[in-house]
């Protein structure tokens, strides 16, 4: 039976084994020939795509998980640090309402949605985290803002786009912003098809974003 102080770093674990099954079934799917063109089989098409859905929805209950973990306390780090008790949360306070009330009173960036604010994003989550006062505070604000990738703003813009299909995310402008930093100009390659681009170190996009995402997960709770 696990322990309670090792929940922070089992919700790491989980994240991590999540990131491997996304990142082999998409090679799956492209099978070593698709690019997720037009060409694509359409079944493989989908099974890519939803991975990427997935990895996202991954992403965005590990860094959920992280910060309510982390407000609560009575968790260690990877580094074997017991995080303690957030000093804005009283005995028996739920941590997510506690959150929202802080957050509408602050008039924060986005506005409150049913999980909470889109932590998946790295500055809503310090913004959060903040707002918390973890006493982990500073390297979760190291961990999750890694300045050398832009991982989760880039898979929450593709993934925004295959969810919704306009033009609004279609030319977004982390999309357009992705588009320069791989090459990858809207004439030639349909935001679709921008996962299975290979990037440096011959890899696709799709599995750079995983392999960034468990750096940046396990860097957030150290």
């Amino acid at each position: 039976m696990a322990r309670r102080d090792d929940a922070l770093v089992a919700a790491y674990r989980r994240f991590a084994k999540r990131t491997i099954r996304e990142r082999e079934t998409f090679r799956l799917a492209l099978d070593g020939q698709y690019t997720l063109d037009h060409y694509t089989p359409l079944v493989n098409r989908s099974g890519a795509w939803y991975c990427l859905i997935r990895l996202h929805d991954a992403w965005a209950d590990f860094c959920r998980s992280v910060l309510l973990l982390s407000a609560y306390g009575g968790v260690r780090t990877r580094q074997g640090v017991l995080i303690a008790p957030s000093p804005v949360l009283q005995p028996g306070d739920d941590a997510l309402k506690v959150l929202e009330k802080s957050w509408k009173q602050n008039k924060q960036m986005c506005r409150w949605q049913k999980q909470g604010p889109p932590v998946d994003l790295p500055v809503v989550a310090i913004v959060a985290a903040q707002l918390l006062s973890i006493s982990n505070l500073t390297s979760f604000s190291a961990g999750i803002g890694a300045s050398n990738t832009n991982a989760p703003v880039e898979l929450k813009a593709c993934r925004n786009f295959l969810a919704h299909r306009h033009e609004d995310t279609a030319l977004h402008h982390d999309i357009g912003d992705l588009r320069l930093r791989i090459n990858a100009p809207a004439s030639v390659t349909d935001v679709g098809e921008l996962p299975a681009q290979f990037v440096s170190g011959g890899v696709t996009l799709f599995e750079e974003w995983c392999l960034d995402l468990e750096t940046i997960a396990s860097a957030a709770i150290s």
